[in-house]
């Protein structure tokens, strides 16, 4: 693998609504999404919560070899903040643990929110600013410097922002940004492939989108296994097509006397808006024939149609847990206990990617021995103590022979 560029990647923050807005004390969601090769270019993913230059909280995210990030992913949430300004880090780091790419930036936490770092393969190479830029365009958007304030809620400091997956040519657009899509210098000039820029070169994905062999007579033509080799049905009998003048060579007087127009097949269903999003489209040439100067003309017209897949129960994102962990919780006398912290699953359903409950997380815990130490006896109200023997809480009043009283034990010496 060849070495690492360094570069300056800037990411985009795109902040949420309120997610969680109750009497409680607000937190901070982060999620993350890129469409460098995990693996390859960074393995781990390290995010860091400061106040006025303090720590408050830190977590680590792995990334596996061939894992994609072009859908967010949940890298950590922030429980029980002061209202306030908090910044916001996150860094990749590669093999060797260097930096390979940050995002640092400020938000202010007065209700609980989500926010969305986006680092892009189109800021590869990009410094910000630019020449002609304002000193304050600081943060790459989408190939372009922009003011690191630029959000969805402050969408007048962003430039050139995708508005859905069409506008991406392919790829997807994440929080205003495009990712995955191609990238100037890789186009192979292939209708059939997806091309796409990664730091250890440029990627070529096979797709099944129409294209034209320039071969009129067998039919209409669509992608498959990266080259225009799919035909549909013919436009006309083999007697009657005439390559060279690319229609069929029927005589006519009217549209009426041309034959019955081809439909290609639909190509797969895409432009999904995200890992949950249920409604996309797809598309079919239809080539249809006039009667032009005595002969049947053809005409052909891509056309797009809505269709819809389930993803109902489909994983969304990583188990997100709390940071911290309970208490540890003993027994009277034992050495051995546990502890827990709250974790949430998510899972698509209804179109959106949803926590499907809390559940909990336990580890083990241990604690130095209790043997000697007061512990509360079986006596009433617990106002008689007993100390730890063998692992077990002893009565004290079973010492003295007495009755537990408020006091301690009635009827005995102690």
């Amino acid at each position: 693998m060849r070495a690492l560029r360094r570069v300056a990647l800037i990411a985009l923050l795109s902040i949420g609504c309120c997610i969680g807005c109750t009497g409680e004390l607000p937190f901070l969601v982060v999620d993350f999404a890129t469409d460098l090769p995990a693996g390859a270019s960074f393995v781990a993913i390290e995010t860091s919560l400061t106040r006025d230059g303090a720590p408050v909280a830190d977590a680590l995210s792995v990334a596996r070899l061939g894992e994609s990030f072009v859908e967010p992913r949940r890298l950590a949430s922030f429980e029980g903040l002061e209202p306030g300004a908090y910044r916001v880090d996150v860094v990749l780091t590669d093999v060797a643990g260097d930096e390979v790419a940050r995002r640092s930036t400020l938000v202010t936490v007065e209700r609980s929110v989500a926010i969305t770092v986006v680092i892009s393969l189109s800021c590869v190479g990009v410094t910000c600013p630019a020449t002609g830029d304002s000193p304050a365009a600081t943060a790459c958007y989408g190939g372009q410097c922009v003011d690191p304030r630029c959000s969805d809620d402050q969408p007048e400091y962003c430039t050139g922002a995708c508005a859905s997956d069409d506008a991406c040519g392919g790829g997807q657009c994440v929080a205003g940004v495009c990712l995955g899509g191609p990238v100037a210098g890789c186009d192979d000039g292939d209708p059939c492939t997806d091309d796409a820029e990664t730091a250890d070169g440029c990627t070529h994905v096979p797709n099944t989108a129409a294209c034209d062999d320039g071969v009129f007579c067998n039919g209409a033509d669509t992608c498959l296994a990266g080259a225009c080799t799919e035909h549909g049905s013919p436009p006309c009998d083999a007697d009657r097509c005439d390559e060279a003048a690319r229609r069929c060579d029927v005589g006519c007087l009217t549209d009426a006397d041309c034959p019955a127009p081809v439909v290609g097949d639909w190509t797969a269903c895409a432009g999904f808006s995200g890992v949950c999003g249920e409604d996309g489209t797809h598309t079919r040439r239809v080539t249809s024939f006039a009667c032009e100067a005595g002969a049947c003309a053809p005409h052909a017209v891509d056309e797009d149609e809505a269709c819809t897949r389930t993803t109902d129960g489909t994983p969304c994102g990583a188990r997100s847990c709390e940071p911290t962990w309970n208490d540890c919780v003993f027994s009277p006398c034992a050495i051995a206990g546990t502890q827990n912290r709250r974790c949430n699953d998510l899972t698509c359903g209804g179109g959106t990617c949803n926590a499907t409950g809390v559940e909990y997380e336990t580890r083990p815990c241990m604690r130095p021995s209790q043997e000697g130490m007061t512990c509360n006896p079986s006596g009433a109200a617990g106002f008689c103590t007993g100390t730890c023997a063998g692992g077990a809480c002893g009565d004290l009043c079973a010492s003295c022979g007495g009755s537990c009283t408020i006091v301690g034990c009635a009827g005995g010496t102690c």
